[in-house]
């Protein structure tokens, strides 16, 4: 595959910026272009990298809330069903002895 150094593009100037560019030189033009799309790379870079790390901020405020309001909870209802059982193994326990020692 050739690799092209330079190709041609065809712009539309809006009509306030048509005397300034028609003013510039061929050099000058394509200095400006090329200055131009340079910046707005950098910019768009920079800004999606912005994004990005916003996003990956986020993402860790929603995992330290739910990590915040997961952990009690999951302990509360640990405890909960824990005491549950231990008295339902109580009730039980005295259901039998009361079947047994009744006879």
């Amino acid at each position: 595959m050739v690799e092209q150094k330079s190709k041609k593009f065809v712009f539309n100037v809006d009509q306030e910026n048509v005397s300034f560019v028609e003013s510039l030189s061929y050099e000058q033009k394509n200095e400006l272009i090329n200055k131009l799309l340079t910046d707005y790379q950098d910019f768009s870079a920079k800004e999606e990298k912005g994004k990005n790390l916003i996003a990956f901020f986020k993402k860790i405020v929603i995992f330290l809330f739910i990590a915040l309001i997961g952990t009690p909870l999951f302990i509360m209802s640990v405890n909960f069903f824990f005491d549950h059982t231990l008295n339902s193994y109580s009730q039980m326990e005295r259901n039998f002895e009361r079947l047994f020692n009744g006879q």
